[in-house]
Order: C-alpha cells, then structure tokens, then sequence
C-alpha cells in the first residue's frame, strides 16, 4: 500500500515495505506473515485464496480492462470482425490466466494467444 492509498483512505501503518507492485515478492509477503495488507492487482497477481478483497469505492485503482489499439492505416473492416469474434469470447478469468502465463510462468505471449485462439475455435 502506497502513500496515495494511505492518504485516500486516511491509513496509518507502522511500517511500510517496497517491494514489487504486486508482483510474486508482495504475494510471498503476504502469505508468510512478514505484511498484513498488500496491494495485488486482480488482473496479473496471483491472489492467495484465503486473501480478503477489499472493494475500493474511492477509485484508486484503474479496472484491469485490456483495451485494443490498432494503428488507423493497419485498420479494416476484417480486423474488426476478428477483433469482435476475439472480444465476445475472452473473460476476465482468462485474460487473468493468460497475464499469469506469460508474467510468472514466462510462456511466450504468441503461444498462450494461440492456445487462447484454438480453445475458443477462433483459428
């Protein structure tokens, strides 16, 4: 938890830790004991499953909403339906998953969006 989240949410902690936004260190944290509150982003962290989400009714955190971004001379009418047909199958739980494979699993981005692709039938 960061100075922003403690002035927001008017916090007062006796001790605040860097250590990786998130990440497996701020998990490993977490689960042994050494910090009692942690920020983990629910889109790319592995979230232990006895963890209390806490809702942030104060929006200091973004959604983790992937967004596509495409060049406007690489755009066409194609690309668009593919887009769609891409949107309209992929779910937060696997956007999660897939996030996880490439950022702690290090599996290549090409290849889970492939498995992503062919398990949805997609190619």
């Amino acid at each position: 938890m960061g100075d922003t989240s403690q002035q927001l949410y008017a916090l007062q902690f006796k001790e605040v830790k860097k250590l990786d936004t998130g990440g497996p260190v701020t998990v490993k944290a977490l689960e042994d004991g050494n910090v009692q509150v942690a920020e983990l982003f629910t889109g790319s962290s592995v979230i232990p499953k006895d963890a209390v989400l806490l809702k942030d009714d104060k929006g200091l955190q973004g959604a983790d909403n992937p967004v596509v971004l495409i060049r406007e001379d690489k755009n066409t009418p194609q690309l668009d339906a593919t887009l769609n047909k891409v949107s309209a199958k992929i779910t937060t739980a696997q956007y999660r998953k897939m996030t996880l494979a490439v950022q702690n699993q290090k599996q290549d981005p090409s290849d889970v969006a492939k498995t992503f692709l062919k398990n949805n039938k997609l190619i």
